[in-house]
């Protein structure tokens, strides 16, 4: 499957519904992998389309699929939210009694918390 094609036909897909939809149509079936929670509202869903096709689909908290980006690997959470902070894009905090938190793997990324990301080697 040429990935210009399938770029095109992953791009029609609005919902995480007919993601799933779609993934169970192909021939071998695709596979959902992983879910990176990056915030409460935004999370990256995973879907290997072959061994060498990774199509990432950036979703809302209610489904909704805002963009699509096809891979040549399996992407770590760091690196999807490398390419998310690259296009200018920020987590939402969530308010809670304490202040505003941001909840999910792009909490590392705040500035608010002296840990590393998960998976990120320690010095």
């Amino acid at each position: 499957m040429r990935n210009d094609k399938l770029f095109m036909e992953l791009h029609q897909l609005a919902t995480l519904k007919q993601v799933l939809s779609w993934s169970l149509a192909q021939q071998p079936r695709a596979e959902f992998v992983d879910v990176v929670v990056q915030d409460e509202y935004h999370h990256d869903v995973i879907v290997r389309v072959t061994d060498v096709v990774y199509a990432v689909f950036e979703t809302s908290w209610v489904g909704v699929v805002m963009a699509v980006a096809i891979w040549d690997h399996q992407p770590s959470p760091r690196e999807l939210l490398d390419r998310r902070l690259e296009r200018g894009w920020r987590p939402t905090p969530t308010a809670m009694i304490e202040g505003d938190v941001i909840l999910g793997y792009a909490a590392c990324s705040s500035g608010r918390f002296d840990v590393p990301c998960p998976g990120d080697a320690i010095a």
